[in-house]
């Protein structure tokens, strides 16, 4: 039986037919046979529509066999993408009538249609300009045969040239035309709109607005890359003036800290998001924030990260002679410029400069913890990897190679130091510090507080390490490209200098801060909490010894003391201002028990003892089965205690599968046994690594130790603890008191005594 077509095969058929228009050179019948592919296209998307179990749009075309129904139904556009570009020069009409298709596919309300479903149309723009250079490429390729070009590279024939920009003007015009039908899809503008609910929709409207500025970012990156001059010109000011498109539907005048403004608010409902937001407000007193404001702030904030990525970038690929022109530094002088349209604009172009781009870097590095899987940190990364992606040499498919591109935004961090010291002035470069000190005053601004202080330092520092001499020569490839006649010597250093300055401010003030802060109470017993049931639950960390009980009461028990010497005090602060490493309180948990082990393993040593003499192997083993056998009579556990795998040496051979083992001796592994001590078990005899002295193993029953008791005081706590500052306040020593006393029975620890020259005769 013939399988029933499905939407894509539906949609194929579609495009067939509108391709065979093109080929018939018919512009008037192809506008309407594209017309019926997207009019069926946007039933789709209708058709799969649903909401969820919030009630939150949502669609089934999210699904499919290698990728979402969405992706694989705007790759029908790809053949005719091709088949129109084939035709530039010749008839333009065909490029110009499908720029439009994004536009045409989007919903007249965008709130009620899943964002992935909107967002993923946008990407029709992708596939359509990698088309565009591949037919940029082919027409150099023509030209250098021909002799008229000298292999120029970014240069057309003077009539390509013409047609190619006629279309590229058309391209940037409808991309930009979809993004100006924002407010209309999400309904900004309706009046009588409560706070929450404006905020509601800028929140709807965000991943839109991403998706656009992400493919506007890219498509810059196309072109540069194929090092299309005409390309990168355009969508050069395409996305320089990305903002400006809907700019007037928003409220421009705010009064919030842009380097400290995170995106990431918008994952909060207005009252959540306003009480955030307070912090930043320069003026609080005589202000507050509004979704139409914030929402503006934002989108500038999110432009002048996407110009930084772009820039280092391309960048990188001039750096690193991946380009054979120079017009990724010249693209990115415009960008550090903001000179967004061509000569004959009013608007004066708008140099960056060095305080600016330090202060928005700042806020780059800001964003999210490292791999965060979501958040705007997690985007920007994204965004650096799928920019950088393009460059990615090819593999052939099984082979493990290591990856070649950037995938997040420290691999940017040498061509943003180029952009930095670039536009170093000739003085005044402390300004930018002292901006940042007057920031870094009050941590509650920042959005982990000193976390984020702490990461910031960390990434400074990590820029200070990149002007290092090993860089140098290959920063002073960067920083020549954007500044000709720049002393690449003398600015390094002096960014250097500024970094250095700039982590030593911060520096200052959270020592400042942690000297006067106190301990934090909640924090130490926190600690606390974590010792006592490290050493009073389970066997407390006691291995090898069998049932025992672990009480808590008794009074005039011996104290003792256990301390952790210089322990960062901001480990105790709130909020906590050091850096935690590794697992450092499992770390302390662990030498506090260890502590309370030995303990017990001193009461077991100051137990009576009882000597036999066992100078070989023989011996050994018959005055093992002589003393062990009352204990496993008793029905008890016998333990012997040796001090190493091969001490006494005979253990070796007895534990050994590829030795021989005396007569019938009976050895094997038990199972369930969890602590990485023991050896085995001999004739019933469990065998355990400890080292309690030279030339002796300890023969002893398993329940010889009957209780450990610890001293609770009125609440039925076992430990106390406190923090002990030093002098300079920022450091201390963590100490630790309990009371213990062990209760055993009145066997005796049976010291089986041999040699200790058999074992180097052994091992010889």
């Amino acid at each position: 039986m013939k399988d029933l077509p499905d939407p894509s095969d539906m949609l194929e058929e579609l495009a067939d037919k509108a391709i065979s228009q093109m080929d018939r050179l018919a512009v008037t019948s192809f506008r309407t046979a594209l017309n019926e592919m997207v009019d069926f296209h946007r039933f789709l998307i209708d058709a799969h529509a649903t909401t969820n179990e919030h009630g939150k749009p949502d669609s089934f075309a999210r699904l499919g066999d290698w990728g979402s129904l969405h992706a694989d139904w705007i790759r029908e556009y790809r053949r005719l993408f091709e088949r129109a570009v084939d035709h530039i020069g010749r008839e333009n009409d065909f490029v110009e009538i499908l720029m439009y298709t994004p536009l045409k596919l989007l919903p007249a309300d965008a709130r009620y249609e899943t964002p992935e479903a909107t967002a993923t149309l946008l990407d029709l723009v992708n596939i359509f300009v990698h088309r565009l250079e591949a037919w940029v490429t082919r027409q150099r390729s023509r030209s250098s045969a021909d002799g008229s070009d000298e292999g120029a590279v970014g240069s057309l024939a003077g009539s390509d040239a013409s047609a190619y920009e006629n279309v590229v003007i058309g391209f940037v015009g409808a991309w930009e035309s979809t993004l100006q039908h924002v407010d209309h899809m999400y309904k900004w503008q309706k009046r009588d709109l409560a706070p929450d609910e404006q905020w509601q929709r800028f929140i709807a409207s965000w991943p839109f607005l991403q998706q656009h500025l992400r493919n506007t970012a890219y498509l810059l990156a196309v072109a540069v890359w194929n090092e299309d001059e005409i390309g990168a010109d355009y969508f050069c000011g395409a996305l320089l003036r990305w903002f400006r498109n809907f700019e007037h539907d928003l409220e421009g005048e705010h009064n919030l800290i842009r380097s400290l403004l995170s995106p990431d608010v918008l994952e909060h409902d207005w009252p959540t998001a306003k009480a955030s937001l307070a912090v930043l407000l320069r003026e609080p007193v005589f202000d507050e924030p509004r979704p139409t404001n914030t929402f503006s702030a934002i989108l500038e904030c999110v432009l002048a990260d996407t110009v930084l990525v772009v820039a280092g970038v391309i960048l990188g690929w001039f750096m690193e002679n991946r380009q054979t022109s120079d017009i990724a530094p010249r693209i990115v002088l415009r960008l550090l410029s903001d000179r967004s349209d061509d000569e004959s604009s009013s608007r004066a172009a708008r140099k960056v400069g060095f305080r600016e781009t330090f202060l928005n870097l700042v806020r780059i590095y800001l964003e999210g913890e490292r791999f965060a899987q979501r958040g705007y940190g997690a985007a920007l990364d994204g965004l650096v990897n799928i920019l950088d992606s393009m460059t990615e040499r090819r593999v052939i498919p099984g082979r493990v190679y290591t990856p070649s591109t950037r995938h997040e935004r420290d691999d940017l961090r040498l061509p943003w130091l180029c952009c930095l010291a670039a536009l170093l002035p000739e003085s005044g470069e402390e300004e930018a510090v002292r901006t940042l000190k007057v920031l870094t005053e009050k941590e509650d601004t920042f959005p982990h507080r000193d976390s984020s202080l702490r990461n910031l330092i960390y990434d400074l520092t990590q820029m200070k390490a990149g002007v290092a001499s090993d860089n140098r020569k290959y920063l002073a490839r960067g920083v020549r490209a954007l500044h000709n006649e720049a002393n690449v010597e003398e600015r390094l250093d002096r960014l250097a200098a500024t970094l250095d300055h700039a982590i030593i401010a911060i520096e200052e003030q959270r020592s400042a801060r942690l000297h006067t802060r106190p301990v934090d109470g909640d924090k130490l017993n926190a600690m606390r909490l974590r010792v006592e049931r490290a050493l009073t639950e389970g066997k407390g960390g006691i291995d090898i010894f069998g049932e025992f009980r672990i009480v808590r009461n008794g009074s005039d028990l011996p104290q003792h003391r256990f301390t952790v010497p210089q322990v960062e005090k901001g480990f105790f602060t709130d909020p906590v201002m050091a850096q935690e490493r590794g697992n450092w309180k499992e770390a302390v948990t662990q030498a506090v028990q260890n502590y309370a082990v030995r303990l017990v393993w001193r009461g077991f040593a100051e137990r009576s003892r009882r000597v036999v003499q066992a100078p070989d192997e023989a011996t050994f083993l018959h005055v093992l089965e002589e003393e062990a056998g009352p204990i496993i009579q008793a029905d008890r556990q016998p333990i012997l205690l040796v001090r190493s795998w091969n001490d006494p040496p005979w253990m070796a051979e007895w534990f050994s599968w590829r030795r021989e083992r005396p007569g019938d001796l009976q050895v094997l592994r038990k199972e369930g046994i969890e602590t990485g001590l023991y050896v085995g078990t001999v004739i019933g005899v469990d065998v355990y690594r400890v080292d309690f002295g030279e030339g002796e193993s300890l023969l002893f029953p398993a329940d010889m130790l009957r209780e450990v008791k610890y001293g609770a005081d009125s609440e039925c706590r076992v430990v106390a603890v406190s923090f002990d500052e030093d002098a300079d306040q920022q450091s201390g020593n963590l100490v630790f008191r309990f009371s213990l006393r062990t209760e055993w029975t009145t066997d005796d620890v049976i010291v089986l005594q041999y040699p200790t020259a058999s074992i180097g005769e052994a091992d010889n």
